[in-house]
């Protein structure tokens, strides 16, 4: 066998072994993440609009809203193993594509399992 062959079998040899070595890996990650969802059972939290209250509705010219506006809105939890954390909210009104409301940020707060957190912007 010339070296020129022995040279094409040992670069063959080593794309094979690449790949193997490749799919193992992503068979190993695909495999982990596949357990941690099963042990975790990962869910998406529920909100619920409690209360809305219209203290203040002013029309100053025919395309232009404002409005004091107060709602209440519960976040619940379901994940009995996981926590979230609320890295913080800006929250607003808009109707038709028009801010009628400012803006009021929710500050950062983390919700345990099995949680509800009630805020009222």
């Amino acid at each position: 066998m010339s070296r020129k062959n022995c040279r094409r079998h040992e670069n063959k040899l080593l794309w094979v072994v690449v790949v193997a070595v490749s799919s193992i890996i992503v068979v190993l990650v695909l495999l982990a993440v596949f357990v941690v969802w099963i042990v975790l059972r990962p869910t998406k939290p529920q909100f619920t609009l409690q209360d809305a209250t219209i203290f203040n509705l002013n029309v100053t010219a025919p395309n232009v809203i404002s409005i004091v506006l107060q709602i209440t809105v519960v976040a619940r939890n379901p994940n009995s193993k996981i926590g979230i954390y609320y890295d913080g909210m800006d929250t607003s009104a808009n109707y038709r594509s028009q801010q009628i409301t400012y803006v009021t940020q929710i500050p950062p707060v983390y919700q345990g399992h099995k949680c509800f957190n009630v805020w009222s912007p």
